[in-house]
């Protein structure tokens, strides 16, 4: 199992979704490499990765004591899991919101030349004589 976390190439699937979930530390590693880019092979759509990511994290907790003790310090790791399971509540309501389209004039061309996208049911200008 590895891990690897490049905050300088978070146009790759795998350093966003660490950047998300806060598993940017190699000390603390949350999930594995192998693990993200199963997930990753499994679903397409940005935010339903990182709650999933997130359900992961919170199985990997369930299955653990609930507290760890190192000399002076105690972790409560059901607080972990209810802030992992809140973050995957959150993202999974993130890919459900509704979509209205984008700023960018080169996005909304691309769009409109994909062919495999439902045809909108009206545009601007739609009703204009000419």
């Amino acid at each position: 199992m590895t891990f690897s976390y490049d905050a300088t190439a978070l146009d790759e699937a795998r350093n966003r979704i660490r950047l998300e979930i806060g598993d940017t530390n190699p000390d603390r590693v949350l999930l594995q490499d192998e693990e993200i880019d199963q997930i990753i092979s499994e679903q397409s759509e940005f935010y339903l990765r990182v709650a999933r990511c997130c359900r992961l994290i919170c199985a990997h907790f369930a299955a653990e004591p609930s507290r760890y003790r190192a000399e002076n310090f105690t972790e409560d790791l059901r607080d972990v899991f209810e802030r992992y399971q809140k973050m995957a509540q959150l993202y999974e309501e993130k890919a459900a919101a509704p979509w209205a389209g984008s700023y960018l004039d080169s996005f909304k061309d691309a769009t409109e030349a994909d062919t495999s996208l439902v045809t909108p049911l009206f545009k601007r200008g739609m009703h204009d004589f000419n």
